[in-house]
């Protein structure tokens, strides 16, 4: 077995199968059963999945960048996250505090990403003019 790094995840992958002089063609195609290739079907999908939830990070990165470029310099390290979930653009703060503080924002948050949001990917900068409202959601930070 050796280890394939992919995009910050380390996937166990089966070791190559190398021919050598004395194996014969025929115990070669032996080692690759329907077993093994209906698990590397598997791994592949897997790979697929990794890969739309690593770009579903992404945009989630991207956005909560945008929301902090739009608020002041004391509010913007206690953004933690940003995403959009129907038509609501839900704002993650680290204290009940900043929470209150940041519901005064909402409208210049709306405003200046749909002015500044040229740097956001189309599926998310389309989200924009469709927001209801902005939701302020406290996360603390884990202690663990």
């Amino acid at each position: 077995m050796f280890v394939q790094v992919y995009s910050g995840f380390k996937l166990l992958l089966p070791a190559p199968m190398r021919r050598t002089k004395n194996t014969p063609v025929a115990s070669v195609h032996q080692m690759t059963s329907s077993k093994d290739l209906n698990s590397l079907s598997s791994l592949i999908q897997q790979v697929g999945r990794l890969a739309k939830v690593h770009q579903q990070c992404e945009q989630i990165d991207q956005l909560t960048l945008a929301v902090r470029d739009a608020l002041p310099t004391n509010l913007k390290n206690h953004v933690t996250d940003a995403v959009f979930h129907n038509d609501n653009l839900v704002v993650f703060t680290d204290a009940a505090v900043w929470a209150s503080q940041l519901r005064y924002y909402g409208d210049t948050i709306v405003t200046k990403l749909g002015t500044n949001g040229d740097d956001l990917p189309n599926n998310l900068r389309q989200n924009i003019p469709s927001i209801h409202k902005i939701v302020i959601k406290v996360r603390p930070h884990s202690t663990a």
